[in-house]
């Protein structure tokens, strides 16, 4: 860059001495004239100043398009299609001829595509909001049987979305709840029947059951016609069969009381015992405490009481041991955590290998063993992925950093640009903060470049300039002489 400034410095000095000794030199009539006429007439632009003249307005033009590009693209990220196609509209009218210019035009055709599509997809997102409420209105009237109240609402849905998605399910919902509210109808005139015809039996089943004619009452009961099977008065009179059939149980087995008493609290506690020996303490208890009251009053009912205080005893003892399994378990655990977040994965899985084998049997073994297998080891791994991945990120980073500088050195700008536009998209995370500053510094040399090589150029058209004008004072100053001669 200096060796230019000098050139040029040097090539106007030599312009200057030229012109001063043209000044001091006699003037010739006739050269005078033909001088003025010379410079009359308009200078022609070469084809390499033409050239040179067409590659700055194409750069210029370039420039303008992609800053008004990101504008608009930004605009378009924040939904503002129409200003962002304002913007584009404010492209320069001397790059008119240029190619960015259908670009433009093609840009903002693609922008007002948007700009319609997101407001398709509003008007049809707002049909299926209102639409979803509606439905879900009319469910919760539905719910509360609210048959009239749900088909107005539903009815009351917005004709101007007839051509959305949303009016067909709106339409379905409505069908839907016409047909429930018929088979409401249908429904409660069924349970009117149903009321009467259960009034009717369960009089005559309590009299008879007054009277103790059980079987009688039952048969009655089990009459109750199949139509209303699906009613609650169906439920209802199964209860009260139920409570009948209770009853007569009661009558005839009340002579067995004693007998069934003893074998029955015979059985409960060997059931008990085998629960317990399994550590099924609140089974155990469970089953001894539902020992029938209906044995209250006999002497068995005594033994099952003693035998329950027997049981407790044995969990009181056994959650004494799980309480000290459960503490071991927590202790390793806490001290594994703090081992992970010091990154120290393989001690915390060694602390967790060795919980005590005595509780071996428990669940806080399978604990320790669930946290080893779920936690600590997924936790490993991906450490060990993670620093892989950052590895192969550092890599692939500085391969394509390597590259980039060699297309540079060599003035391959735009493949340098184009080798850190392609670093893969998912090292960005750990590097992309690094390659937006090094496709600008390309960015820069590249111009650089461009610039040096049009100051190259000016360069050896001011030193043409001057050879010219050499050439012409040393022509003047040689009429004279000939003339006098």
């Amino acid at each position: 860059m200096r060796s230019y400034f000098i050139r040029i410095v040097f090539a106007v000095c030599i312009s200057v001495l030229v012109l001063s000794g043209c000044k001091s030199a006699p003037k010739a009539p006739s050269v005078a004239v033909t001088q003025k006429k010379v410079a009359e007439i308009p200078k022609e632009l070469t084809p390499q100043e033409k050239a040179l003249a067409q590659e700055k307005l194409l750069k210029e033009a370039k420039g303008e398009f992609d800053k008004l590009c990101a504008i608009a693209d930004k605009l378009i990220v924040e939904k503002k299609f129409a200003d962002a196609a304002e913007t584009l509209r404010s492209y320069p009218e001397k790059f008119a001829q240029t190619e960015f210019k259908q670009k433009i035009a093609e840009k903002i055709t693609q922008i007002e595509k948007l700009k319609k599509e997101e407001e398709e997809r509003i008007f049809n997102e707002e049909a299926q909001s209102i639409a979803q409420q509606s439905i879900k209105n009319a469910d919760s009237l539905v719910a509360e049987k609210r048959f009239a109240e749900a088909l107005d609402l539903l009815n009351a849905y917005p004709k101007k979305y007839e051509q959305t998605p949303s009016w067909k399910l709106v339409k379905e919902k409505t069908a839907e709840v016409e047909r429930l509210r018929k088979e409401e109808e249908i429904r409660q005139k069924l349970i009117r029947e149903a009321q009467e015809e259960f009034k009717k039996r369960t009089e005559e089943a309590e009299a008879l059951a007054a009277r103790n004619e059980f079987d009688s009452a039952l048969t009655l009961l089990a009459g109750f016609p199949q139509k209303f099977s699906q009613t609650e008065w169906q439920e209802k009179i199964q209860k009260i069969e139920a409570d009948i059939f209770k009853r007569k149980v009661a009558y005839e087995e009340h002579q067995q009381l004693l007998r069934e008493a003893k074998e029955t609290a015979d059985k409960t506690i060997a059931a008990a015992g085998v629960l317990a020996e399994q550590k099924n303490f609140d089974e155990a208890i469970t089953a001894l405490t539902n020992y029938p009251q209906r044995f209250a009053g006999t002497e068995h009912a005594e033994e099952i009481t003693k035998e329950i205080e027997a049981v407790k005893t044995q969990k009181e003892a056994y959650e004494a041991f799980l309480a000290a399994a459960k503490e071991q378990c927590n202790d390793r655990k806490e001290k594994a955590k703090d081992l992970m977040k010091d990154n120290r994965y393989e001690d915390a899985l060694k602390v967790l290998s060795e919980y005590p084998p005595e509780y071996s049997n428990t669940e806080w073994a399978s604990e320790v063993e669930k946290f080893s297998r779920q936690t600590v080891q997924p936790a490993k791994e991906g450490y060990e992925a993670h620093q892989k991945f950052l590895r192969e990120a550092q890599g692939e980073y500085e391969s394509t950093m390597k590259d980039a500088d060699a297309l540079t050195k060599a003035n391959k700008f735009d493949e340098a640009v184009s080798t850190l536009t392609n670093f893969p998209k998912k090292y960005e995370p750990v590097y992309g903060a690094k390659i937006e500053p090094k496709i600008k510094e390309v960015l820069a040399k590249k111009e650089e470049y461009h610039r040096k090589k049009i100051m190259l150029l000016v360069g050896g058209v001011i030193v043409g300039l001057v050879i010219l004008l050499s050439v012409i004072v040393i022509l003047v100053r040689r009429t004279p002489a000939t003339q006098e001669q």
